[in-house]
């Protein structure tokens, strides 16, 4: 005994290397830091704070004041001007609330908005004759973020989350809509004030067309598009291509030639040298850059002024054609300085420049000096999350709203003769009305183009209360805009900067497929900053120039300089650029400036491009040290374990790097490309992935061993992960949610990972720790089926409940909680024998499905006209259950109370409910075996479950093999085991050791156990049983079967109606039909689709066979066609007669033949 003591305690010393926790101090312990700091919905919480800081008072600050069109008596107008904006914590009534507060009242968790406005008097002139300042009134509210810097969750004044009836576990980033939670979804959209070069479908005038989608200053104008085309010029010419540009909000096309002389180019050369380099001109760029010149020429020679003067009066003419000559130049200026890539400002020399840079990509792309830009590239979109959808909200509905609001509300009080206030708006604001149906319904509307506005559909949905891993998936998907039935296959395959961004494992089957995604590990989502202060000479060194406001004589492709382009716009020059970059990335490590903006250097087309604008997803590399050429993160891994994700990159061991960034460093995907003591590395690395699981989602990093597993099998698991009962919460007794399931007796995973560890997957499991046999066992385990022994059931195994909420909200007008009696006209058959005197069920209370849940009445509206009371019974029929909680209470806004009742039902596992593996092996259970039936080992252990072993070949999810050896080992030395991905199972002797260590413990290293007949004794041989996590998935037959001999039909076609919901039965198809015609059943057809369908007496007149016309009153039939008395009657579908009828709608008549039986 001694001995096997001391060979456990050797074994377990050994065997540290491969259990968990971990030492402090690895490579994964910096993606444990960031979920434990900042997050999985980071992004989110970030975002909000962002529209609440910046956004916001940035629309307001563009906003023009409201000015009234109702003189006072003193025949002045008023005048509002915002002057100051901010938004305060919640409350509700001047009282806190809190997201619990919510729920129970069906109200909104709002933030209060508070501000400062200005009130001028002028007169018809337009002179201030009165001037009167209103301090800090509320306006409004808005809907709040369930854990941003905003929410009292996060910073709880009135103690913790848990005094505050919280789940300390609860996700963040989502809205209380009436006690409905509600997310919004990520989505891609096309990147903005950045040129993209795309190519046109052949046979086309357009060859070539770069395109630059610009926004205004003012955040209420729509982006404006400017066009820059290459178009055949003629099939027969050796170069067919000529270039012209389209300014937006203009319906012509402005040779290239006339736009860049309206610009600032003087001369011919300067034009040549701006949109070519000497060395870039073969035969063909010279002579697309001749057919330009030719095109715009002969405009220009006609007219003796200078080339500048000319062009832009041209340019006018085309925009205003009766201008006079004198406001020609003026109208150039307006139309262009306003409208033509207005993020630049009103700058010639910027416009000039961007225009340039666009014109030498385009040229180049068209005569193949260089390739046309990716749509699909992350550097060519950007990530919309929920505060950049609420801003676009804003400023695309709500602020006219709030303007129409205001203005109406003044009108009032200056025709009442009262002085006005931003108060007397109505708690019901613009802002929060707006949100508020914007949430609720899904419905986007943002931006218009052609007068047509953008209108998008699903962008929020109900919060996934399932699992936590459907909370975690569904608060870090992204959607693309394309429409999923489309056939494109190009937008669906995986980029190769997808990874470390986006998993390309968890996608959905169908339509979906590569248009949803899920952010990776560590992905930050970057938020708009300003940097332009600091892009000054002072700071960058004497190598930045600024540009001057005043046009030049275009740029020199040959110089030293680049251009620098701050978020598309250019800022200025550089000689430097390598010493500007490097001083740039200095100021980001130190934290001058923000961790995620991007710094580019692009020699290509001579650009050091900066991006600080929102939506670049921004993925963590560790630095490589460039004079040792080794990883310092990696080896100060235990120094720096206690460290914030600040200090780590202020230290400069941790970047955060962009899409376009990544296009210009070489990052090493591990430690095996620098070798044992960086003595065999391949290249000069910048960077290096800080652990290989980081190109995974926190969904697929829950998996243990996902690298052994085929595709199919993880994304699988991930759509089923979502669909598994777990424990969602933990306040789940003040909760009155539509439908929580929870599982009794959650287990964690033995086989552990990193993912699950750092996440609240590991308080809050989705499964059990099943003991497994995998083998043939006759008909039950055909295909997929599970056999489940009946005792492990009997015993807790896999039981649920499931929680429904009911809420019912009393008017206090007109309706009333109470047991509808004889004052009721109108009373409901369902039982309310149950019910109390306020009509409440009783706790504990067992409901059927004629009971009713709730009792109410309301009065009719003819009694209130009449004045006589009269009421009808409205009560709330129930679903089975027990009721568990009944909570009445009073709404914080208006005095309607509500009540809540919920119920709990016992889910007890039966035949026909779904279950599956951590690896995509899902089955429904065939049949509750006895566990005096069951096969059982030398030691008369029988396993929980029986899978059949055909399935494994061919499905290849080889990680649930490696699940059950590596939890054997875990079981006898009493610890958990690490099964992240690319961890373990890139050692080349893991499996060895772990065969090795279960030999010394005395167990067969291979799991396999000689297994004997239940029933029978016999011998079956050697089979594979260990324990392995299940998941009871959602899919219950108890939820889906159902049954009817009598119902409801459709009023169409006179067939019985489908579906549980609707008291319908099971729908017998084609493929039914077949197989009942395969088993001979041609009786029970037609019994079924037939005699119990739609058999239906038709009346046909027995001379011409048309179906004849029968009055039943009058007990009176006759042919219209004929007019014919000779009528017989007919047995056929209804649906047979309704095509006969349909096709004589269509003057097509079918004449039936009637033979006498």
């Amino acid at each position: 005994m001694k001995r096997k003591r001391e060979v456990e305690d050797d074994v377990c010393a050994r065997a540290q290397k491969l259990v968990w926790p971990k030492k402090r101090g690895d490579r994964w312990s910096f993606y444990d830091r960031w979920l434990k700091e900042e997050g999985p919905f980071r992004h989110h919480t970030d975002s909000f704070h962002e529209l609440i800081t910046w956004t916001l008072p940035k629309i307001l600050e563009t906003e023009e004041p409201v000015t009234s069109t109702v003189e006072d008596e003193n025949g002045l107008r008023h005048r509002m001007t915002i002057i100051d904006f901010h938004v305060g914590f919640p409350a509700e009534d001047y009282r806190m609330q809190t997201p619990s507060k919510a729920r129970h009242s069906d109200a909104s968790y709002t933030l209060p908005l508070f501000v400062t406005c200005k009130l001028d008097k002028i007169n018809a002139s337009g002179e201030v004759v009165e001037t009167t300042q209103h301090k800090s009134n509320i306006m409004g509210k808005m809907p709040a973020m369930k854990g941003s810097f905003m929410c009292c969750t996060t910073h709880p004044p009135e103690g913790s989350a848990v005094e505050m009836n919280e789940c300390l576990y609860d996700a963040s980033g989502y809205f209380l809509i009436n006690a409905s939670e509600k997310m919004i979804k990520s989505h891609e959209e096309a990147v903005h004030n950045r040129p993209i070069v795309v190519q046109k479908k052949p046979n086309q005038r357009e060859v070539f067309v770069a395109q630059i989608t610009s926004n205004h200053k003012s955040a209420l104008r729509s982006p404006s598009v400017l066009y820059i085309r290459a178009l055949q010029k003629g099939k027969r010419k050796a170069c067919p291509w000529i270039i012209k540009v389209t300014p937006p909000y203009v319906k012509f096309d402005v040779p290239v030639v006339i736009m860049l002389h309206a610009l600032g180019c003087t001369t011919a050369k300067d034009i040549a040298d701006a949109i070519s380099a000497p060395f870039e001109r073969t035969s063909l760029v010279n002579a697309v850059l001749e057919n330009c010149f030719d095109d715009g020429a002969h405009m220009i020679s006609a007219f003796s002024e200078d080339t500048v003067v000319v062009a832009r009066k041209l340019i006018a003419k085309k925009i205003k054609p009766n201008t006079p000559d004198d406001q020609l130049q003026t109208v150039f200026l307006n139309t262009i300085l306003n409208d033509a890539v207005p993020h630049t400002g009103p700058f010639l020399e910027k416009k000039l420049s961007l225009i340039e840079s666009v014109c030498h990509k385009l040229l180049l792309t068209v005569t193949g000096a260089c390739h046309p830009d990716d749509r699909d590239r992350l550097d060519n979109k950007r990530l919309c999350v929920a505060g950049t959808l609420i801003g676009e909200l804003f400023t695309s509905q709500i602020i006219c709203r709030i303007r129409n609001d205001v203005k109406q509300d003044m009108n009032r009080a200056i025709a009442a003769s009262r002085e006005w206030s931003v108060s007397s708006i109505p708690n019901n604001s613009p802002v929060f009305r707006g949100l508020k149906y914007a949430l609720a319904s899904g419905q986007w509307t943002a931006g218009k183009t052609n007068n047509r506005a953008h209108i998008r559909f699903g962008v929020s949905e109900v919060l996934n209360r399932m699992s936590s891993s459907s909370i975690l998936s569904q608060g870090r998907r992204s959607a693309s805009t394309m429409q999923r039935d489309g056939k494109q296959t190009w937008a669906r395959e995986t980029h190769a900067q997808h990874l470390g961004r986006y998993c390309f494992l968890e996608t959905p089957e169908g339509a979906g497929v590569g248009l949803v995604h899920h952010l990776a590990h560590g992905v930050i989502v970057s938020v708009e900053s300003n940097i332009l202060p600091l892009m000054t000479p002072e700071f960058l060194g004497e190598s930045f120039v600024l540009l001057s406001t005043q046009p030049r004589r275009g740029r020199d492709l040959m110089g030293d300089t680049f251009m620098v382009q701050l978020n598309g716009t250019p800022i200025g020059t550089v000689s430097d650029p390598s010493g500007v970059a490097k001083k740039l990335r200095n100021m980001r490590k130190h934290l001058v400036i923000p961790r995620d903006v991007g710094i580019t250097i692009n020699p290509r087309w001579r650009l050091l491009v900066l991006q600080t604008d929102r939506g670049r997803l921004c993925a963590p590399f560790a630095r490589v040290d460039p004079e040792t050429g080794r990883v310092p993160l990696w080896e100060t891994c235990e120094e720096t374990a206690s460290w914030t994700m600040s200090e780590l990159v202020s230290a400069g061991l941790v970047e955060f790097i962009d899409p376009e960034e990544q296009e210009t460093c070489i990052i090493a995907s591990g430690p095996e490309n620098f070798g044992p003591d960086y003595d065999h590395v391949l290249q000069p690395f910048t960077h290096a992935q800080i652990h290989n699981s980081s190109i995974l989602s926190l969904n697929t990093g829950l998996i243990p061993f996902p690298e052994c597993n085929a595709a199919a099998r993880n994304s699988f698991q991930n759509a089923m992960g979502k669909q598994a009962m777990s424990v969602p919460v933990f306040n789940f007794n003040d909760r009155s949610d539509t439908t929580l399931n929870f599982l009794d007796y959650p287990q964690r995973c033995i086989a552990s990972t990193r993912t699950i560890e750092a996440t609240t997957i590991r308080d809050l499991p989705a499964g059990q720790m099943v003991n497994i046999c995998i083998m043939p066992d006759g008909d039950h385990t055909v295909e997929d089926a599970i056999m489940i022994k009946k005792e492990a059931v009997d015993r807790g195994l896999f039981r649920s409940s499931t929680l429904r909420g009911v809420s019912v909200r009393e008017s206090k007008d007109s309706e009333q909680f109470c047991v509808p009696g004889e004052e009721c006209s109108e009373i409901k058959r369902s039982n309310k024998s149950h019910l109390d005197l306020v009509g409440m069920p009783e706790i504990g209370t067992l409901l059927t499905t004629n009971d009713a849940i709730v009792g109410k009445s309301t009065s009719l509206s003819s009694s209130r006209r009449s004045g006589i009371e009269q009421r009808r019974d409205v009560s709330v029929d129930a679903r089975p259950g027990r009721v568990d909680r009944v909570m009445v209470g009073t709404k914080l806004a208006g005095g309607d109370r509500v009540a809540k009742v919920v119920t709990r039902e016992i889910c007890i596992p039966q035949v026909g409910d779904k279950y599956a593996t951590q690896h995509g092996m899902k089955g429904v259970c065939s049949v509750l075996f006895k566990e005096i039936d069951a096969p059982f080992n030398e030691h008369g252990i029988t396993p929980d479950a029986i899978f059949n072993s055909h399935g494994k070949p061919s499905r290849m999810s080889w990680g649930e093999l490696y699940e059950i050896l590596t939890t054997s080992l875990g079981i006898e030395i009493g610890s958990l085991i690490d099964s992240t991905a690319f961890e373990q199972m890139g050692k080349e002797d893991y499996v060895d050791t772990v065969k090795g260590f279960l030999k010394e413990l005395g167990v067969d290293p291979n799991c396999m156990h000689t297994l004997y007949d239940g029933r029978t004794g016999r011998c079956l041989g050697r089979c594979f049983m260990g324990m392995v996590m299940v998941q009871r998935l959602k899919h219950l037959v108890e939820n889906k079967i159902h049954s009817r001999s009598r119902g409801a039909k459709q009023a169409l076609t006179q067939q019985p109606v489908e579906g549980r919901g609707k008291g319908g039965g099971f729908k017998q198809g084609n493929m039914e039909k077949d197989a009942l015609i395969g088993h001979g059943a041609a009786r029970f057809i037609r019994d079924r689709l037939h005699e119990n369908s739609d058999r239906y007496m038709v009346p046909i007149c027995g001379d011409c066979g048309v179906i004849a016309i029968n009055h039943k009153n009058q007990d009176l039939s006759w042919c219209s066609l004929c007019n014919s008395r000779n009528i017989k009657i007919a047995e056929m579908p209804y649906s047979a007669k309704l095509v006969i009828q349909e096709l004589m709608a269509i003057n097509v008549v079918m004449k039936l033949q009637l033979d006498d039986l």
